[in-house]
């Protein structure tokens, strides 16, 4: 009797079978319009198709949005992003980026000194909502300090449709000093790995070697 309880437990109620990992994690995931902080910068609206590959970016395509926000001697707010980018699940998937183990570990052990204190546990919730996203945009993930949006930053987002994810990791930004704190545990090889996302981004020629990571790429 127990048995067949345990069962009916990890089963879709809908379908009468059991449910993936994914399928599972899907029931509790949250979405939300897309926030104008996404928009993009020329249109004034959410992203419509790929920056790779032009597919449309509707229905249940799923993308991810990262705009760079770079600083000014003179400490001035930028107007608009120094690049920006939506590519779509299967474009990032295509990139073939890989992380060294060296990289791996680093980044894990500072995510984990980082999401292991009082004060992150205060600042971001662990299963957001949409009450949630505007500390989520304006926050530093590895400093949890607020955003100073006269230096250098990264905003970044994981969309399905016309809707964007929420969850830990989404939406996300990291400031100056979080910038920092992530590209030193990066090894050569996999900053080198990174830069493959400026191959297939239609950057201005005089941007290009400003931009070779260094740069803040999170896909």
């Amino acid at each position: 009797m127990e048995e067949n309880e345990h069962e009916q437990e990890n089963q879709d109620t809908r379908g009468g079978r059991e449910i993936s990992l994914d399928e599972f994690f899907e029931l509790l995931t949250e979405y939300t319009d897309v926030p104008p902080p996404f928009y993009e910068t020329e249109s004034g609206e959410p992203y419509q198709t790929c920056s790779k590959c032009g597919c449309s970016l509707d229905g249940e395509v799923e993308y991810f949005v990262e705009k760079h926000f770079a600083g000014n001697r003179a400490g001035e707010v930028p107007d608009k992003p120094y690049f920006e980018y939506a590519l779509c699940k299967s474009c990032i998937l295509g990139l073939g980026i890989e992380i060294s183990e060296e990289s791996r570990t680093k980044i894990r052990l500072l995510i984990e000194e980082v999401v292991n204190t009082d004060l992150f546990e205060k600042t971001f919730s662990m299963f957001p909502g949409q009450e949630d996203v505007d500390t989520q945009t304006t926050t530093c993930f590895l400093t949890c300090e607020p955003i100073d949006v006269s230096r250098e930053y990264t905003l970044y987002g994981h969309f399905k449709g016309d809707k964007m994810v929420l969850s830990s990791e989404s939406p996300r930004v990291i400031g100056a000093k979080g910038l920092e704190m992530f590209q030193q545990v990066l090894s050569k090889s996999t900053k080198d790995e990174m830069n493959k996302i400026f191959d297939i981004i239609d950057f201005p020629p005089e941007l290009m070697e400003e931009l070779k990571f260094g740069g803040p790429l999170l896909v």
